[in-house]
């Protein structure tokens, strides 16, 4: 895990410009942005490390079988403090499943026809699949735990035994829609 986001370099060598890398969450703009806004709000005396935890959520609707229709789509929770390396390896375990996005029924578009007088778009049907992944999201978001971590941080032992100050924040939301 890395605690601290960071900028990195890389130097070419002679007469070459030494060049930013962007390769990891914790070595963006964006991580560092909120490493400075979390850290506004600590007071200058504080006698613990502060840590912004990068929460990242992807989605991607998969297809279960090579022939007909079965298919899910899961989401997952990954963390931004983690390298990519490690979070692409299976083994270590590093992406949790939280949620199975619930599909339109059959009867989605007859239902729509009926209430609308139209038939449902592939825009319509594209909107309402984005509106419906956001409803979800936003039901697992309201957890009252993580809201009141989010807005007043948490204090805790960590797994190398030291007391941190952890500022849970969301990075982006990663999806993948089959229909595009």
């Amino acid at each position: 895990m890395h605690l601290k986001p960071f900028i990195q370099m890389w130097d070419p060598g002679p007469l070459k410009p030494v060049q930013r890398l962007y390769s990891q969450a914790y070595t963006s703009d964006r991580m560092l942005a909120l490493e400075k806004e979390v850290m506004r709000s600590v007071p200058d005396n504080c006698e613990y490390e502060v840590v912004v935890v990068a929460i990242m959520h992807h989605s991607d609707s998969t297809n279960l079988t090579h022939f007909g229709t079965a298919s899910l789509w899961p989401g997952y929770k990954t963390y931004g403090n983690m390298s990519k390396y490690l979070q692409l390896n299976l083994s270590q375990f590093t992406v949790n499943h939280v949620v199975y996005v619930p599909k339109f029924p059959d009867s989605f578009c007859a239902e729509y026809e009926r209430l609308v007088d139209e038939t449902a778009t592939t825009e319509v049907l594209r909107y309402c699949k984005r509106e419906l992944i956001h409803l979800v999201w936003g039901l697992l978001l309201n957890n009252p735990k993580f809201v009141d971590a989010y807005l007043n941080v948490t204090l805790e032992r960590c797994a190398d035994g030291i007391m941190r100050l952890l500022f849970p924040r969301l990075f982006p939301h990663s999806a993948d829609y089959v229909e595009k």
